[in-house]
């Protein structure tokens, strides 16, 4: 609940003898008289933090005060935005294409046909069934092996939770000699995206797996931005990968 002050009026003068410019002033900062008081909420700028009032007919000589107080909160934060900019905003894209639903399947396997230097992926699920080898997924997986077949670096961290079923994926993608990883235990790898060739990133709610693929609603964006690859692919070596040892670390 927001408690409110009441500013009891200093002189013996009633509301209504206000000026039309000190009446537009209270109304402005959110200031109404009652019975004589100036009633506001404790964020107002006219509150006195003494606890004691101020008179109604220096209202308006308050009102240069608060303007340069709002003046200088605006001029911070637009210095803030300027030297102290979040990467994400700072990242122009040249292009990016929505990824409705089916949408995902075909524009992926025409990024992951074009690469030519590398492919990094993350994944939380990648479900590979013995029931359906020409699926989506399967698909993609194969795509992956003939981009490494190609001669591009081609890297692939899975979800390591048992849950996910990603372990028929991995032996499909480590016996066919791609860089597969799981990821470290001590965290869930919830991320699903792409970067290719250090320029295009696909990212989204998309799994591959059949229901990510053919069953449900997904979302997910097409993006061809240098700056975007470059922060994405910052993110996929910062996650911890586990070793075939048992051993846990960052990536080399």
């Amino acid at each position: 609940m927001i408690l409110r002050k009441i500013l009891r009026v200093e002189t013996s003068a009633k509301c209504k003898i206000l000026s039309p410019h000190q009446r537009r002033v209270c109304l402005w900062h959110d200031i109404d008289c009652v019975n004589g008081h100036l009633r506001h909420t404790p964020f107002s700028p006219l509150r006195r933090g003494d606890g004691g009032v101020y008179p109604s007919d220096i209202v308006a000589g308050l009102h240069k005060k608060i303007l340069l107080q709002r003046f200088q909160v605006m001029i911070t934060i637009l210095l803030f935005g300027l030297f102290f900019a979040f990467p994400a905003l700072a990242a122009p894209a040249d292009d990016v294409v929505p990824l409705i639903n089916g949408d995902y399947f075909t524009v992926t396997c025409k990024a992951m046909q074009s690469a030519n230097k590398s492919i990094l992926f993350a994944m939380y699920e990648a479900q590979l069934s013995v029931n359906h080898p020409f699926g989506g997924e399967s698909l993609m997986l194969r795509e992956l092996i003939s981009a490494k077949n190609r001669g591009a670096d081609v890297r692939v961290i899975l979800e390591g939770d048992p849950e996910r079923n990603n372990k028929y994926a991995y032996d499909f993608l480590k016996n066919a000699g791609v860089n597969v990883s799981y990821d470290a235990d001590n965290i869930t790898t919830h991320s699903s995206f792409m970067v290719i060739d250090d320029e295009y990133t696909i990212l989204g709610s998309h799994n591959w797996t059949i229901g990510g693929q053919r069953m449900n609603h997904e979302a997910s964006v097409f993006i061809r931005s240098k700056d975007v690859a470059k922060a994405m692919r910052k993110a996929f070596e910062q996650i911890a990968v586990k070793k075939e040892t048992g051993e846990e670390g960052k990536q080399k």
